[in-house]
């Protein structure tokens, strides 16, 4: 049922503009679903109505390519941190919402904070982005709306995934037996389905 649900969310959100275009996208887009929720033990069915959801959020504003890329970064920093189902969810759902709005507000930002993102860190990128020499003169800028997130969301899921490979976290993560009863379990789920198609 919920991976029904997933796969009618990826069909829905493809951004292409005619009929075969859409079934090759939602084909590439399932695969590269699956294919991530085995290498990084998440639920398939909860990744893929993530994708989905980026997809339409962000469809207009970032390539294919990129979504993917940032989707990527996305999910190896939520693999890392161990984060249950519920803050996963409210991750994706932050960066929906700023994509959205077009804009990243403060309530967005904050919902990433209280799920181990470092604010500083997205001022830090924020400053380089757009020039600017403080955290205040950001600030300004954010109250003003124009922290866009397909300048910044981007380039922050890569440096928090960038830091999970260099510290040595995810290749520790990989090692974890967590993590390998969740692969296992994705394994289970993505064969009995395969079974039943």
């Amino acid at each position: 049922q919920e991976q029904q649900r997933m796969e009618n969310m990826l069909l829905f959100s493809t951004n292409a503009k005619g009929a075969a275009e859409a079934q090759a996208e939602y084909a590439r887009n399932l695969e590269f679903v699956r294919k991530e929720s085995l290498r990084l033990g998440l639920d398939t069915a909860e990744l893929g109505k993530a994708f989905a959801q980026v997809n339409m959020s962000a469809g207009d504003k970032m390539s294919e390519e990129a979504r993917k890329k940032m989707f990527t970064d996305m999910s190896e920093y939520i693999m890392v941190t161990g984060a249950g189902q519920e803050d996963q969810k409210l991750i994706f759902k932050a960066v929906n919402q700023m994509f959205s709005l077009g804009r990243i507000m403060a309530e967005e930002m904050n919902q990433l904070t209280e799920r181990g993102v470092p604010r500083q860190q997205i001022y830090n990128i924020a400053k380089d982005k757009y020039g600017v020499k403080d955290t205040a003169a950001v600030l300004k800028l954010q109250e003003a709306g124009k922290l866009k997130p397909e300048d910044l969301m981007p380039l922050i899921w890569e440096s928090l995934a960038g830091k999970a490979h260099s510290s040595g976290a995810f290749a520790k993560m990989l090692e974890s037996s967590i993590f390998k009863q969740n692969v296992f379990k994705v394994q289970l789920k993505q064969m009995s389905k395969d079974i039943m198609d």
